[in-house]
């Protein structure tokens, strides 16, 4: 058929005339060998069931979830059509302070996060003195309590290595690319630790204390900790703050 020519079936069934070539299925897709045609034609998203394309879901705009993809990629970049395309990157524009306070240090601090909205957490600004840092950063979903001292079931969500602090009282940004998603209700926790020096934080009241609130996440006092998993000191109050996106 010419360039713009409709095929003649007009169906979902697999067969389309063999004077009407429809789009080919290649990589990318499944459920037909490459070469295979999809009886549509066109750059719709809709092929019929021998040649099926992924489905698209968060983390893509201009389509419901569900709909499909017809370059069948699911990750940001891989091009979809114009009705299913890539979302922009996520900003963590949204971020909330502890305290600077200081008083006390250590490798670094476990405590607890309620998540207020369902959230991403995207990386976190830490108080440290003017040494250069190598910085571990894990998380586990419900509370550390009771998880102090084995790794188990710890997630090393990201690590970096050579930050300089900018001094006591003042953020120093780990600029982490996390993807940590809390569900609005839910609790997780985070033990945020230098693995070659001390990090500030300040002596607490009362592990579970309220340190810091919004209407998008609340942040309790913790514990103190030696690297890896070592000494606990309790209560301990972190010093930081988290940058996240609400979705």
């Amino acid at each position: 058929t010419a360039a713009g020519e409709t095929c003649d079936d007009g169906g979902d069934t697999a067969a389309c005339d063999s004077d009407c070539s429809a789009v080919s299925c290649g990589d990318g897709h499944h459920n037909t060998a490459a070469g295979e045609a999809c009886d549509d034609g066109g750059e719709s998203a809709s092929c019929d069931p021998d040649c099926t394309l992924p489905l698209c879901g968060d983390g893509y705009t201009n389509a419901s979830a569900g709909e499909q993809c017809d370059d069948g990629g699911t990750a940001p970049g891989d091009g979809c059509d114009g009705s299913c395309q890539n979302e922009s990157p996520v900003t963590c524009s949204d971020s909330l302070d502890t305290i600077y306070t200081a008083g006390n240090s250590q490798n670094g601090n476990m405590f607890d996060v309620l998540a207020g909205c369902n959230l991403r957490i995207c990386s976190f600004d830490v108080n440290a003195n003017t040494l250069s840092y190598n910085f571990e950063v894990y998380y586990r979903m419900g509370s550390y309590v009771g998880h102090e001292d084995s790794s188990t079931g710890w997630i090393l969500a990201g690590s970096k290595t050579g930050v300089t602090g900018l001094g006591s009282g003042t953020p120093t940004p780990l600029n982490l690319d996390l993807s940590i998603n809390v569900n609005a209700g839910q609790t997780v926790a985070f033990y945020v630790t230098a693995t070659n020096a001390s990090l500030y934080y300040t002596n607490g009241t009362a592990v579970g204390a309220v340190v810091s609130s919004n209407a998008d996440l609340t942040v309790y006092e913790g514990v103190g900790k030696g690297y890896p998993f070592g000494g606990t000191f309790t209560p301990r109050v972190w010093n930081g703050t988290i940058h996240y996106h609400c979705n």
